[in-house]
């Protein structure tokens, strides 16, 4: 089984190598096509001619895109495509208004074409596949979490490693913090509000390991998400792993994780007295949560299980 990958997200996207690690690891023979469209026709142009000079792409049983934006590099189909949607390419790219950009607009319909083409269309979550075509049949495969990594550990003992004060009540801020549609001064708005009752503060991550991502989560009493959207964001279930609560904004897939999990809360709106409001309730419920064995289904091997699935069946398909 030979497979060229296409992503535009490599560097950004470490569950993406680790897919493909564990992919070489069950003997597919994967090349990986890296590029950086830049929202950039021309960038995509140069891309797309790139491809095709240093791969042969009729070599391959079929082709993967990650994210709805790198299927346009695999176009004119020579081969079977299967696209993994994972967010913006479905869901568009939103304004602070919440409403589309016009590139987000482009990109929308772009990635709903590319699934029509597609021979397999994988989505994160349920919530994202009610934006794909109808009839379009679909599989639903969220990035999985590294059990060996995320898991409990002692909350003093990262503290001390990572330099973080023992005597406040620590909130992660479950997002890169450049990022706009993240919201940082959302989150930090509503920590405000409860700082001072709660002797509370927000700590925001560096670009870090998978390793020391553990370790800030386990430092922190609470997980904090206010994205404006997301599909089904990593950083909740890698939380929830670790058995450390989640405080969010209903956003993509977060509600259906951690409606269920005593100690975890969905602010009632995105606005940052309902999100205090929620903070509030989770510091002061002081309960264990169960997260971790509510994931258990989202381990990393259980998931490419699956993929190996898919890839079977296309594989299979293209023989006939």
């Amino acid at each position: 089984m030979k497979v060229l990958v296409i992503t535009s997200e490599w560097d950004l996207s470490p569950f993406i190598k680790r897919q493909v690690a564990a992919l070489r690891n069950r003997r597919v023979t994967i090349d990986v096509f890296i590029f950086r469209g830049n929202k950039s026709p021309f960038q995509y142009l140069l891309a797309w001619i790139r491809l095709r000079r240093r791969y042969t792409l009729e070599r391959y049983d079929f082709i993967h895109a990650h994210f709805g934006q790198s299927a346009l590099l695999a176009m004119p189909l020579i081969k079977p495509l299967i696209v993994s949607f994972r967010g913006s390419d479905l869901l568009g790219i939103k304004n602070r208004n919440g409403k589309n950009t016009l590139l987000g607009f482009i990109l929308k319909s772009w990635s709903r074409y590319a699934a029509k083409v597609a021979a397999r269309v994988t989505v994160v979550s349920d919530e994202m596949a009610l934006f794909l075509p109808d009839n379009i049949p679909y599989s639903i495969l969220p990035s999985g979490v590294n059990l060996d990594i995320f898991k409990p550990l002692s909350s003093q003992a990262c503290r001390e490693q990572l330099n973080l004060p023992q005597d406040k009540k620590l909130i992660l801020f479950g997002g890169r913090p450049e990022r706009l549609d993240k919201r940082l001064s959302l989150a930090q708005e509503a920590i405000n509000a409860i700082s001072i009752r709660h002797n509370a503060a927000l700590i925001t991550m560096p670009t870090v390991s998978h390793e020391k991502v553990a370790e800030y989560i386990n430092a922190c009493d609470f997980v904090l998400l206010t994205s404006r959207q997301e599909g089904s964001p990593n950083i909740v279930k890698e939380a929830l792993a670790c058995n450390v609560p989640v405080i969010s904004v209903d956003v993509g897939d977060v509600r259906s994780r951690i409606s269920n999990i005593s100690g975890c809360f969905v602010a009632e709106s995105d606005s940052s007295v309902h999100i205090a409001e929620a903070l509030e309730r989770g510091l002061s419920s002081h309960q264990a949560i169960g997260g971790r064995e509510a994931i258990q289904h989202l381990s990393e091997e259980k998931l490419i299980d699956q993929l190996m699935k898919i890839y079977q069946d296309v594989f299979d398909r293209a023989q006939t």
